[in-house]
C-alpha cells in the first residue's frame, strides 16, 4: 500500500540528510532543518526538496527560519522543519514538538516532517519517516524519491539581477543610529515595491515591470522564462555575426541572463493637477554632533526559475530578490556598527559542496578575514561543513563562467571519459585550479619551466579555495625566493635553470606557509605501489600534487586505484602544452587525461610533492 504522502528530494539533500543522522547519533540529542524547496508548491504535493539547513541553537532555543532565509536563493521557498530524532517518534512526541517548534516559526511554517533514526537504515524511508498532520493529530507515513541535481540543475535558468542603489541618512549618537538607518532602508524598501522599478533584460528591449494588476513584460513576445533566455541567445547571435570569422573560442551558452534594475526616471499622474512643477530648497543648519551617511549598495543576486515557468512571474521573483538582499545588506550593516563603525556592504555567491543553491552572503568591506570568522563558522554550522577548509571566504566566491577574466582554463579534467579500471575507486583533486603550462604570459619556457608551471598549478588551487590572496608566482618571483632562503645562488634569478619538487614544496612554505610531504620514488615502476596512499591524500587534502622525475614534471590531479587488483591510472595535467586555450585540444590529445603505469619513465627515481591543506576558515 503506498503512502498517502509523497516528497523528492535531490540526491545532494540526502548525503545532508545522512550528515545530521550522525550529527544525532553522536550527540544523542534531536535536530532540526529547515527543507528548502523549489517555487511555492504545497508541502503535502510532490514537491521537490532542494536543500536542509540546519537550526542551530541558541540561548533561546532554536535560531528562526529568519536568520538563514537571507541567504537562500529567491525561487526557492521554505517547504518544511524535519525533526530528526535519536528515539522512537510517537504521535504525542510529534504533537508536543509541532507546539513548541511553533512558537519559534510562527506562520513561517505549517508542515513537519519527522524521521526516526533509532529504527535502523542509513536513509530515510516511509518504515521512519512521516508528516505530522495537524488536523488528525497523528503521524502519517511518507515516501521519498530521489532525483538527480544534473537533472534538476539542467531545467534551471538563472536570472541575475545588477543594480546600484543608495541610502542616506543622518544619526546624532550611536543609540540612534540603529533607528536611523532602519527608517532609511525602509524608504528604500518601499521604493523598491513600487510601479517605478522596472528589470531590463541587458542587450535586449525587453522590460519587466509593475502595473495595479500584477507583474507586466513589454518589449518582446515571451510566454516561459526559456523565451527569455532564448531572447538574449538570439541578440549574441546577431552581435557575433558582426565579428570577425576565424576565431578559436568556443562559445559556451550559458543558462544564466542578466537584468538590470532602474527606476523611472519621470512619469506622468493623474495627481499632477499644477501646470508648472515649482522646484524648492531645503535648508538644514549644520550640527557638529550629527554624522552624515551615505553608503551605496551593489546588488548582485540570482533567482533561479524552471525554464518552463511563466515570464508573467519573472517580475515578483526579481523585486522579491532585490528586496531580500537590501534586507540582508541592512542587518550586515546593523550588525557591524558598533565593532566596525559604517561600512560599504559587499554581496557574495558561494557554492559549497552537497547543496544545490548558491548561498547569498553580504560583507562589509574593509573588515579583515580573520575578523569575519566567527560568521563564517557559523555559516558551517548550519550547512553542516567541516571546519577545516575555508567555502565562504571572499576569494571562496562563485563566478559565473562567463564572467572569468583569468586568461588561464580551470578544472581541465573535468568531462573526461572514465579510465577504465575495473573496480577502481576515483579519487580526486577538491575544489578549483588553474592550469598553467608552456608559452603562457608571453614567456617561452619550452624545454625548462614544466616544474614552474606546475608550482603555479599548485599556487592557483590554494588562491582558487580562498587559503591566499596572492598572487600566482612568476618564474622569476619563483626564483627570487629560491635566491631569498639561500637556496639557490644571486646569479640563478632569470636563468633558465630547471626546479624540482624540493624547491617547489620550499617555495609553497615561504609565499604561502604551507607546508608538504614529499613522497621518494626509486622508480617510476614503484609509483604503481603507492595507489593507496595517493588516494588517501586526494580524500583527506584533495590539493594537486607536483611530480619531478627525470627531466620532466607533472602535475597529479587523482588516481583511479582498484585495491582488489591493486590497478592503478593517473589523472596527469601535463605542463608541456604549447598551445592555445582550447578544452577539447587539451583532452583529445592527452594533455589532461587517465594514463597507466607506463607514462612514468620506469628506470628515473620520481620525488612526489604532496602540499598540506591547512586547517582554517
Amino acid at each position: 500500500m503506498a503512502a498517502p504522502y509523497e516528497i523528492e528530494v535531490l540526491d545532494s539533500c540526502v548525503e545532508i540528510f545522512e550528515k545530521i543522522k550522525r550529527l544525532v547519533e553522536t550527540d544523542n540529542q534531536t535536530h532540526h532543518a529547515v527543507l528548502i524547496s523549489c517555487g511555492n508548491t504545497s508541502s503535502t504535493e510532490n514537491s521537490v526538496i532542494l536543500d536542509a539547513v540546519v537550526l542551530p541553537r541558541t540561548i533561546e532555543g532554536l535560531s528562526s527560519v529568519e536568520e538563514i532565509w537571507s541567504h537562500v536563493q529567491e525561487g526557492s521557498t521554505v517547504h518544511s522543519i524535519l525533526c530528526v530524532s535519536p528515539s522512537t517518534v510517537t504521535a504525542d512526541f510529534a504533537k508536543e514538538s509541532v507546539k513548541n517548534l511553533s512558537k519559534n516559526f510562527h506562520d513561517e511554517v505549517d508542515a513537519f516532517y519527522f524521521w526516526d533514526v533509532s529504527s535502523g537504515g542509513s536513509a530515510p524511508s516511509r518504515d521512519n519517516f512521516s508528516l505530522y498532520e495537524s488536523s488528525s493529530e497523528l503521524l502519517q507515513p511518507c515516501d521519498i524519491g530521489v532525483l538527480s541535481i544534473e537533472e534538476h540543475l539542467n531545467k534551471l535558468i538563472y536570472l541575475r539581477i545588477n543594480g546600484n542603489l543608495s541610502v542616506n541618512f543622518t544619526y546624532a549618537s550611536k543609540d540612534d543610529f540603529h533607528q536611523a538607518c532602519e527608517n532609511s532602508f525602509s524608504i528604500l524598501k518601499e521604493r523598491l515595491k513600487s510601479s517605478q522599478v522596472v528589470y531590463h533584460l541587458k542587450e535586449t528591449r525587453l522590460i519587466f515591470g509593475f502595473n495595479d494588476r500584477g507583474g507586466t513584460v513589454t518589449g518582446a513576445s515571451i510566454r516561459t522564462v526559456e523565451d527569455v533566455l532564448e531572447l538574449t541567445q538570439v541578440e549574441e547571435d546577431e552581435v557575433r555575426t558582426k565579428k570577425k570569422k576565424g576565431s578559436k573560442k568556443r562559445v559556451q551558452k550559458e543558462k544564466v541572463v542578466d537584468v538590470t534594475l532602474l527606476f523611472k526616471t519621470g512619469q506622468h499622474t493623474k495627481e499632477v493637477t499644477s501646470q508648472y512643477i515649482v522646484p524648492t530648497v531645503q535648508y538644514e543648519t549644520f550640527d557638529e554632533k550629527v554624522q552624515n551617511v551615505s553608503i551605496h549598495l551593489t546588488l548582485n543576486t540570482v533567482v533561479p526559475q524552471p525554464s518552463t515557468s511563466k515570464a508573467t512571474l519573472i517580475p515578483e521573483c526579481l523585486r522579491n530578490a532585490a528586496l531580500k538582499q537590501v534586507s540582508a545588506m541592512e542587518r550586515c550593516l546593523q550588525d557591524n556598527f558598533m565593532k566596525h563603525g559604517v561600512r560599504s556592504l559587499t554581496p557574495y555567491l558561494f557554492k559549497v559542496p552537497s547543496h544545490s543553491h548558491l548561498i547569498s552572503v553580504v560583507y562589509p568591506d574593509g573588515v579583515s578575514e580573520d575578523e569575519l570568522e566567527f560568521v563564517r563558522k557559523d555559516l558551517h554550522t548550519r550547512y553542516l561543513l567541516p571546519t577545516d577548509r575555508p567555502y565562504f571566504r571572499r576569494l571562496n566566491k562563485f563566478v559565473f563562467p562567463q564572467d572569468r577574466r583569468e586568461p588561464y582554463l580551470t578544472n581541465t579534467h573535468e568531462g573526461l571519459p572514465p579510465s577504465g579500471v575495473s573496480d577502481g575507486e576515483v579519487s580526486l583533486v577538491q575544489g578549483t585550479y588553474s592550469y598553467h603550462h608552456y608559452m603562457q604570459d608571453q614567456l617561452n619556457d619550452n624545454h625548462w619551466g614544466c616544474a614552474y608551471r606546475s608550482l603555479q598549478t599548485l599556487c592557483s588551487w590554494f588562491r582558487h579555495q580562498g587559503y591566499t590572496d596572492k598572487p600566482v608566482p612568476t618564474h622569476k618571483e619563483i626564483q627570487q625566493i629560491l635566491v631569498d632562503v639561500k637556496d639557490k645562488p644571486a646569479n640563478f634569478v632569470g636563468t633558465k635553470q630547471w626546479i624540482g619538487s624540493i624547491e617547489v614544496s620550499t617555495v609553497l612554505n615561504q609565499l604561502l606557509d604551507i607546508t608538504s610531504k614529499i613522497l621518494f620514488i626509486s622508480t617510476g615502476a614503484d609509483l604503481v605501489s603507492k595507489g593507496r596512499e595517493l588516494a588517501h591524500h586526494f580524500k583527506t587534502q584533495g590539493t594537486p600534487i607536483m611530480s619531478g622525475g627525470g627531466a620532466r614534471a607533472h602535475t597529479i590531479l587523482g588516481v583511479d586505484f582498484s585495491s582488489k587488483t591493486g590497478d592503478i591510472k593517473f589523472l596527469v595535467l601535463d605542463p608541456h602544452y604549447t598551445g592555445d586555450e582550447d578544452i577539447k585540444v587539451i583532452q583529445d590529445k592527452g594533455w589532461c587525461a587517465w594514463q597507466g603505469p607506463d607514462f612514468w619513465d620506469q628506470t628515473a627515481y620520481y620525488n612526489l610533492c604532496l602540499p598540506q591543506r591547512p586547517v582554517l576558515v
